[in-house]
């Protein structure tokens, strides 16, 4: 207790407000305390879903909205800590923040890596050294994408591709080229509502109505 008044956990910050009340109202929506609560144990459950070690740091690049406002409160809740990043920054002062977390997502989530391809100039040690040595395939020249290195190297029939869509339309084009360079090697990229992948000279799609349908040349 401070001066007689007891402390709370900073992500019970909502439960202080009136739950019909106006906890947030912007350009994304109007969100009641009760809204928000809700939302915040939604995120911070996915949070913990990455079953991260107590303690690690989470950090969020995103403009301001639900989301922003409610990672300070997420973080905490699920054991991490939260590291804001000016959406303002480029990418290249971003990168000096940022660690390349896929390899450590991957376990994170339980997945056992068959093989990590790329030049390994940002992921950390210490999720290096939970990857067997011979699972690590260090390709150290910068005239290509980590993508490119990857692809180009797996032999199979079909690749599929998860984190090469979302909020960065430059990342988004480098797949997209990279996938129109390699013809030979079939990948589709999977994002959160869409799938993306070099059209074959014929192609049929089981569509119904509604469905969004895109051809897009890149040559």
């Amino acid at each position: 207790m401070i001066d007689g008044a007891p402390v709370r956990p900073i992500d019970h910050l909502l439960l202080r407000g009136n739950p019909a009340a106006s906890a947030l109202d912007g350009r994304s929506g109007h969100y009641s305390y009760a809204e928000l609560e809700q939302a915040l144990a939604r995120l911070a459950g996915w949070l913990a879903g990455f079953a991260l070690e107590p303690g690690a740091r989470v950090a969020s690049w995103v403009a301001k909205g639900p989301v922003a406002a409610l990672m300070p409160l997420a973080a905490p809740r699920a054991g991490l800590i939260h590291v804001p990043i000016n959406p303002l920054l480029k990418h290249r002062q971003v990168a000096h923040i940022l660690a390349d977390s896929g390899a450590a997502l991957a376990l994170a989530a339980g997945v056992e890596l068959a093989a990590v391809i790329g030049d390994f100039d940002s992921v950390p040690a210490e999720v290096l050294a939970r990857i067997p040595s011979e699972r690590c395939h260090r390709v150290a020249e910068q005239e290509s994408t980590d993508f490119d290195k990857a692809l180009t190297r797996i032999d199979a029939p079909l690749v599929l591709g998860v984190g090469f869509t979302g909020a960065r339309l430059d990342h988004q084009l480098a797949a997209f080229n990279t996938l129109a360079t390699y013809p030979a090697r079939p990948c589709i990229l999977l994002g959160a509502h869409e799938i993306v992948l070099l059209a074959p000279p014929r192609i049929t799609l089981p569509t119904e109505a509604g469905d969004v349908v895109s051809l897009m040349p890149l040559a």
